[in-house]
C-alpha cells in the first residue's frame, strides 16, 4: 500500500518538468520510500526503496550532467521533428512544386533530425543534402 506525503523541498520531474510526490510505500513487511512524477502523461518514478523520506528525496533531488543534456536532446528531437512534420504537411498541399524544390524541402527538414543525433556532424550533412553543395538552398 502506498502513503502519499505532500512534497517537501521536491525538485520538478527531471523528464517533463512536472511536480513530484513522495510516498511511503508498505507491503508484506517491507517499508520503503520513494519519490515520482505525478503528471499522467510522465509518471517516472525515482530510484526506489529508499529506508526514509530523507534519502528518497535526495536521490530525486540529485541531478546529473546527463539526466540535463538527455532532456535537452529530447527537447532538439522533438523540435526537428515537429519541423520534419509541418514542412512535409506544407508540400503535400503543394504538390505542383517542382521535384527539385520538394526533395530539398524535405532533405533539409530530415537534416536537422540527422544532426540531433550526430551534432558533430551537422554542418557536413546540411552541405550534403544542399542542392548547392554550400548548406544554402538553391532556389533560382
Amino acid at each position: 500500500m502506498t502513503y502519499p506525503i505532500e512534497p517537501r523541498d521536491l525538485l520538478p520531474c527531471p523528464f517533463c518538468g512536472g511536480k513530484a510526490m513522495q510516498s511511503e510505500n508498505k507491503a508484506v513487511g517491507l517499508h520503503w520510500w520513494q519519490v515520482e512524477c505525478v503528471e499522467r502523461s510522465c509518471s517516472s518514478v525515482g530510484p526506489t526503496a529508499h529506508a526514509n523520506e530523507a534519502e528518497a528525496i535526495a536521490a530525486w533531488n540529485t541531478r546529473t550532467a546527463a539526466e540535463a543534456a538527455s532532456r535537452e536532446e529530447l527537447e532538439r528531437y522533438k523540435a526537428a521533428y515537429t519541423e520534419l512534420s509541418k514542412r512535409l504537411s506544407w508540400l503535400q498541399g503543394h504538390p505542383a512544386l517542382p521535384a527539385h524544390y520538394l526533395g530539398w524541402h524535405i532533405a533539409d527538414a530530415a537534416s536537422d533530425l540527422i544532426a540531433c543525433a550526430y551534432p558533430e556532424f551537422a554542418d557536413a550533412i546540411r552541405a550534403a543534402l544542399s542542392p548547392t553543395g554550400k548548406g544554402e538552398a538553391d532556389h533560382g
